[in-house]
């Protein structure tokens, strides 16, 4: 019976998911998956019961599913106190709990710099302020801060200012460091040890040998792709002040560890290029000195903006460009389908732009896949209508001192700081009206949502095969029948787009009467939005094991 089971069990395993680290072991993020499933097998039994009580008459058919309702609830519960024992002995083990988890991707100074020197000389102006002030300024120990997207180019800026003959004859010592999402301080000591050709003294403890070693000496240390603020205060006193212009620069994707660092250094801030600097990055690229054939400029042109200002994105592309045919036509294709090209050339843009969704904490993660099922557009995404279905759907947490609204402002400021979505456009009060999202980005969420099962992404018109197989467990399906690759800032609509949605729409709605006859679907309580504007286009949201009213 329900009335004897542990109520604390719940509780247990919420406190389970916040202790955990964004960045987890395979053991404790299968765990977390389970504890979500059995969380939404959970809820579309509690709903399904109320939307059968509250909102239908069926008759016969009524009581039959208030008769299966115990039933199910039994199971849901035992299916809950299965996954609270396994996490249960999971914590008493232990050992999942303390594997470490490395990251190699983000800051591996071969590939994040892979991207020539043009990559970057094209801001001649930060490279110049920063160069000023690691040479310059004052004589207290100054932490120079570089802070941007993954991918911008911040390692690689990182490596020219490093390896340039001005800080070599600037600096007595040295030495380049990654730190890794999962980190342990004393190892990263003995990596700086190591880097600067300090052996260890067996007598002696690193932390110990390495601030004897940077003692009265003029050094700049490098700290590539530093996540939080606890690594950067874990290591930083083992720096002398010394009084001699020694410095330590660090990369990162936060802005908020950036602004950290202000009180005692300063941060330059890494932005996508512009349409022009894009361009004159793609050229050198492909062609180093000469000039682009004319009959190539004006696509050439579209390929550089559709990268979106992401320098390793015109990097990667502008290296397939230059083995492949210098035919019109070729890059033609190739603008068409830039986001498959990208991804079929190399993965590796995704797998660093995907460490940030990793790092993010738990309860954001859901607020980012949100903002990547809003179809690509120019103007951006109204803030506003994002916060009401981010409300609607129950993510927003209430809270004592501020409404839902701003809570949900609030966590939409965190994604900002973290350098994932852009505020595009702001209002009279200096409120975010709209933002945007890269498309590289909005790849990962599509990539991560279906891997969640948080949602599903259907386009290109697959809907009879891809939705009954793609589909199955999905929270939330995103239908996309007429936005194509490229059209996003095509904003007229003709007649023949409306029909086609029509025919699509049709077509979805007798796939969907099929799943529920063969029972894939066994509840549906769905929404459908279809948004007719020039900002959200031919969108179709159906949501699965809930109802939402907008």
């Amino acid at each position: 019976m329900v009335e004897n089971r542990d109520p604390t069990i719940i509780t247990s395993l919420i406190s389970f998911i916040d202790d955990c680290s964004p960045i987890c072991t395979r053991a404790t993020n299968d765990l977390i998956t389970k504890i979500r499933d059995a969380a939404y097998e959970a809820k579309d039994v509690l709903k399904s019961l109320i939307a059968t009580h509250f909102l239908h008459k069926y008759g016969s058919y009524k009581h039959e599913r208030f008769q299966k309702f115990p039933r199910s609830l039994e199971e849901v519960i035992k299916n809950i106190e299965s996954v609270a024992k396994e996490v249960k002995g999971f914590q008493k083990d232990g050992s999942g709990l303390h594997e470490r988890v490395i990251s190699t991707i983000a800051g591996s100074l071969g590939s994040a710099s892979r991207g020539s020197k043009s990559m970057v000389a094209l801001d001649n102006d930060l490279e110049t302020r920063i160069l000023e002030q690691l040479v310059g300024g004052r004589k207290a120990l100054d932490i120079v801060s570089i802070v941007g997207m993954g991918a911008v180019g911040k390692t690689t800026l990182a490596s020219i200012l490093f390896h340039s003959q001005l800080i070599k004859e600037t600096f007595d010592i040295r030495g380049w460091v990654t730190i890794p999402q999962t980190y342990n301080a004393q190892e990263i000591v003995l990596a700086i040890l190591k880097e600067i050709g300090v052996p260890l003294d067996g007598q002696k403890n690193g932390e110990q040998h390495l601030y004897q070693s940077l003692y009265g000496r003029k050094y700049s240390i490098l700290l590539d792709d530093v996540w939080i603020t606890q690594a950067l205060d874990d290591i930083k006193k083992y720096f002398p002040g010394n009084e001699n212009n020694s410095r330590i620069v660090l990369t990162t994707r936060q802005s908020e560890l950036a602004s950290y660092t202000n009180s005692c250094g300063s941060s330059h801030e890494m932005k996508l290029l512009n349409d022009n600097s894009s361009w004159r990055l793609l050229c050198k690229e492909i062609f180093l000195h000469k000039d682009c054939p004319p009959d190539l400029v004006e696509i050439g042109k579209v390929i550089a903006i559709r990268c979106q200002g992401l320098p390793l994105a015109i990097s990667v592309i502008a290296g397939h460009l230059r083995k492949e045919s210098m035919s019109k036509e070729y890059w033609k294709y190739v603008a068409e389908n830039l986001n498959s090209v990208l991804k079929t050339v190399d993965d590796l843009i995704i797998e660093i732009l995907s460490l940030s969704y990793d790092y993010l904490p738990h309860h954001l993660k859901a607020f980012f896949l949100y903002i990547g099922l809003f179809p690509r557009q120019y103007e951006g995404i109204k803030v506003a209508s994002m916060i009401k279905l981010w409300v609607a759907e129950g993510f927003v947490k209430p809270s004592v001192s501020n409404c839902v609204e701003m809570v949900a402002m609030e966590y939409l400021k965190d994604l900002t700081n973290r350098n994932l979505i852009f505020v595009r456009l702001y209002d009279s009060f200096e409120a975010p009206r709209f933002c945007v999202i890269h498309d590289l980005l909005k790849d990962v969420c599509t990539k991560e949502a279906q891997k969640e099962k948080f949602c599903c992404v259907m386009k290109n018109r697959r809907f009879d095969t891809f939705f009954i197989e793609q589909s199955n467990n999905q929270r939330r399906l995103i239908i996309d029948p007429i936005t194509r690759e490229g059209d996003e800032n095509n904003d007229s609509e003709s007649d023949d787009d409306l029909t086609d949605l029509l025919i699509h729409l049709m077509k979805l709605l007798q796939v969907l009467v099929q799943m529920i006859r063969i029972g894939r679907i066994t509840m549906f309580r769905s929404m459908i939005v279809i948004q007719r504007t020039t900002i959200f286009r031919n969108m179709i949201v159906i949501k699965i094991g809930s109802m939402i009213v907008i």
